[in-house]
């Protein structure tokens, strides 16, 4: 009877990751939650059939891609955290370990009934964007960008999934026409349809699907089977809803059916960022953990029995992947082949591009070199636990991830260079029912089962384009390009886009229709939508050294916009000249380059030499002004006079601008200088009564003081002499003199008795 260790040594992966219960199950892998016992961080783990580790072809590509992905990491790209081999008897089990996300998917928020708004999903596409951009700057492609690989995390930041590990299980997939299901049909592209290589927009064009899905519910170009949904992608517009406001066009760009015309990751991410714009401010996504993502294991003490936290017997789980794969896969089970990918939070692996079948491969990076960490986040090293392989006793043999780069290429794939891969998986005998993958096969299966499906219809579709009614083309100019596709959509007509650039109408928006609206058109015809592309170009003229009126004219002269974006001291630009001009949204553009019309040009100007403060000149003269003006950069402006009683004759009284004030290099500062006080003659007023007196004094420019003695008299003193100069203005004291007594004389006259 085993003991209590033993049991629980095998419930135990790779003496390091006990198993709980299983995620969820794929046709070509099935996934537990577990936890990590060295950290007890819950993760999940990801078991491959054993036909892929029996097949030395696959183990090369699975250690290489794994490798890199292990080396590479991004905040928008789910990391893996660890990976290897378990062998049980002589059956050897590749697995991954990747971080759980609690935040649950995209795909989860759907299947509950659910959709998110138009801003919501630009956010989502925002994030996907960043890491596509930086996993295609890496040359590694996704290949299944679907809303199952959309993951939140705990703070509601994306992350998408399955980088690495989603592109190697789909060219098994797509290797053979017979495993490919309608929901992976659903996110193809028109590559994947063809059977062309795959590459970096393919990803951008799943991603437009995605996000189509994400706020109305369908994806566009679905059908009953795989090969209606696949065939109905090719040389189609994707058709999105005007609702969806200026998301609408830059989804519709993504999903062009043509490469050439569709987005890169960076162009899609920077028209997101010009359409925010114009949308809603976003409310937060409510992102809800689900029931896979149970901690229970995590927070289980190490000394408890493991099956207290749903532990399962790493034996049991082996023998279900076994049966797995024995079992026939069922017409209904092929609908649910990438089930378990979607549905599961896998950690991203981000894989070097593998080509497809007919194109040879893009060899990886030698095995003995660890790839260089690039992204912002610094990536965490392992320990030496790292990655797990077992040897031929099925001992595990510990080591760290970027130890395993190499020792993993000798001891599992052995005679394999490390630097080149082969285009296909050899078969392997036995019951695990490897596949050999002839990537020739695939364009084969599939241009056969889209020409018979062709034939079938060609005389029903013959027979209605003929009987079809015309129906008159509609004025669409001014409509958006996605507008105008859904308006014409029900027609039957084939949609071809044309760009040109107009100053009449705005980017994106229809400038004309070929045939011209009013003719009319039979279903199967074709209606060229001519789109603006924006303006027309015009050169940038040079600007420097002009003032800030002609720069303006100059600008106007060719459909271009002038901006102050500041004025500047200096020394050598004259005030109101331009300094230096850049166009805002390019600043590294020069004269001549071409620019659309209406674009802003912001112009630095001259404010002139820095400013000089006015000495002080009061008291000075004229001339000792002028040299200390001169010292200060600054010159005499005009000189005026005017009386002082406190400046002497000749100095100056003030200056304009006053002392201290700040003004330009060469500026003129007036000044005012003192003819010294306003003198007048002293009348004569002694002698003269009060009245007299005093109008003298105001003649003279004086005014009357004191005055003693009476009114009536004479003034018999003042105390200013007649004839001396004394300022206008002064106060003259008076003395009265009172007039002389009168003498009355009496005549008696006698009265006769």
């Amino acid at each position: 009877m085993a003991s209590k260790d033993d049991d629980a040594a095998t419930r135990t992966l790779a003496g390091r990751y006990r198993l709980g219960p299983t995620l969820g199950t794929g046709a070509n892998a099935k996934s537990f939650d577990a936890t990590d016992l060295e950290d007890g961080a819950p993760v999940v783990v990801k078991m491959l059939p054993s036909r892929f580790g029996a097949s030395k072809t696959f183990m090369e590509r699975f250690t290489a891609d794994l490798a890199t992905a292990a080396g590479v990491l991004h905040p928008n790209l789910a990391r893996i955290k660890d990976f290897g081999v378990e062998t049980v008897g002589d059956k050897a089990y590749p697995f991954v370990v990747t971080e759980q996300f609690v935040g649950g998917s995209l795909r989860g928020i759907l299947d509950r009934g659910r959709t998110i708004t138009a801003s919501q999903a630009l956010m989502v596409g925002l994030d996907v964007c960043r890491g596509l951009a930086f996993a295609h700057s890496k040359s590694l492609v996704h290949g299944a960008v679907t809303p199952s690989n959309v993951l939140f995390g705990p703070d509601r930041k994306v992350r998408l999934a399955d980088l690495g590990i989603s592109r190697l299980l789909g060219d098994i997939v797509w290797g053979d026409p017979g495993r490919i299901d309608v929901d992976m049909a659903r996110y193809a592209s028109p590559e994947h349809a063809l059977g062309l290589p795959v590459g970096p927009k393919s990803d951008v064009y799943s991603l437009a699907l995605t996000l189509v899905e994400s706020v109305t519910g369908q994806v566009p170009f679905a059908a009953d089977t795989s090969v209606a949904t696949l065939s109905a992608r090719l040389n189609k517009l994707m058709s999105v809803s005007a609702d969806l406001g200026a998301l609408a066009s830059v989804l519709e760009r993504a999903g062009r059916p043509v490469l050439e015309d569709r987005f890169t990751a960076v162009e899609f991410g920077r028209a997101l960022v010009g359409a925010a714009e114009f949308m809603p401010r976003p409310e937060p996504i409510a992102v809800v953990g689900l029931g896979r993502f149970g901690d229970a294991a995590a927070s289980l003490p190490e000394s408890a029995d493991p099956t207290d936290a749903h532990g399962v017997n790493i034996t049991e789980a082996i023998a279900a992947v076994r049966a797995d794969e024995r079992a026939p896969t069922p017409p209904s089970a092929q609908n649910d082949s990438l089930a378990l990918l979607r549905s599961l939070p896998d950690a991203v692996l981000d894989g070097p591009p593998i080509a497809m079948p007919t194109v040879q491969a893009v060899p990886p990076a030698p095995l003995s070199d660890p790839p260089v960490v690039t992204a912002p986040v610094e990536f965490e090293r392992l320990p030496a636990a790292g990655s797990h392989i077992t040897d031929e006793h099925g001992s595990p043999d510990r080591a760290p991830v970027a130890t395993v780069i190499g020792e993993v290429a000798a001891d599992w794939v052995p005679d394999v260079e490390p630097t080149r891969r082969t285009s296909t998986i050899e078969t392997v005998e036995g019951d695990d029912d490897v596949l050999n993958i002839d990537r020739r096969s695939m364009l084969k299966y599939v241009i056969s089962a889209l020409a018979v499906l062709a034939i079938a219809v060609l005389g029903v579709i013959g027979y209605r384009a003929l009987s079809a009614p015309s129906r008159t083309v509609p004025n669409l100019t001014g409509m958006t390009e996605a507008q105008a596709a859904n308006v014409v959509a029900d027609n039957g007509w084939e949609l071809e886009v044309r760009r040109v650039r107009d100053d009449g109408q705005a980017q994106g928006d229809v400038v004309r229709t070929d045939p011209a609206s009013g003719d009319r058109l039979r279903k199967g015809d074709s209606l060229v939508l001519v789109v603006s592309d924006g303006p027309t170009l015009s050169a940038l003229p040079n600007v420097t050294g002009l003032d800030v009126d002609n720069a303006r004219s100059a600008l106007s002269a060719v459909g271009l916009t002038m901006r102050e974006a500041q004025q500047v001291a200096s020394e050598t630009v004259s005030l109101g000249v331009v300094i230096s001009w850049s166009v805002p949204e390019q600043p590294g553009l020069t004269a001549g380059s071409q620019v659309p019309k209406g674009t802003t040009i912001e112009v630095v100007v001259s404010s002139g030499s820095p400013n000089r403060a006015v000495p002080n000149l009061n008291g000075l003269t004229v001339e000792e002004v002028t040299a200390r003006l001169a010292l200060a950069e600054l010159v005499l402006g005009s000189t005026s006079e005017e009386f002082s009683t406190t400046v002497g004759v000749g100095r100056v009284i003030a200056s304009n601008p006053a002392a201290d004030a700040g003004v330009t290099v060469g500026a003129a500062v007036n000044v005012v200088v003192s003819k010294g006080p306003d003198l007048v003659k002293m009348p004569k007023v002694v002698g003269v009564t009060l009245q007299v007196a005093t109008d003298a004094l105001i003649k003279a420019g004086l005014q009357v003081g004191s005055v003693t003695g009476g009114q009536d008299g004479t003034v018999s003193w003042s105390n200013v002499s007649a004839g001396d100069l004394v300022v206008r203005g002064t106060a003259v004291a008076l003395t009265m003199l009172a007039p002389p007594p009168t003498t009355t004389t009496t005549t008696t006259v006698a009265r006769p008795n």
